[in-house]
Parts: C-alpha cells; structure tokens; sequence
C-alpha cells in the first residue's frame, strides 16, 4: 500500500510512520497549489505481508523523482 503525504506534514508523517509506513522517495514539486506554491511530496509505503515477506517494495528508493518520473520507477 502506498501514499502520498506533504513533506512539511509532520503530524501525518509521524501517525503513518506508527503504523509501519515508511517513506519510498521524495517526488519533487508534488503538491502545486494555486499560485507559485510547490511543495516535495514523500511517497510512504506499507508492504503486504503475504504478498510481499522480505518488503522489497517498501525500500527506500534511494534518490528524488520528478513527478514526470512516477509512472518510470514503478
């Protein structure tokens, strides 16, 4: 399972952190409200047990994505 949440979001990070997400990747300009406001969203993921033991997919990607890379680095 997988979400996106704002990068300044410490309150969600830290409840989704508690319930054993932890952050994939870093997608630059994520969040690009009105205006000439952006904003890094983190992709944090949770593996499913059965479907995932060893939690391959929820390693850290280990670098920053454009949102032009999201659907590349899946």
């Amino acid at each position: 399972m997988d979400l996106f949440v704002r990068a300044s979001n410490v309150n969600a990070i830290t409840m989704y952190e508690k319930l054993g997400y932890k952050t994939y990747r870093r997608v630059k300009d994520y969040y690009q409200d009105e205006g000439a406001r952006k904003e890094d969203g983190l992709d944090m993921r949770k593996s499913m047990i059965k479907l995932d033991p060893d939690r391959k997919t929820e390693q850290p990607l280990g670098r920053d994505v454009t949102i032009d890379e999201l659907d590349e680095t899946l």
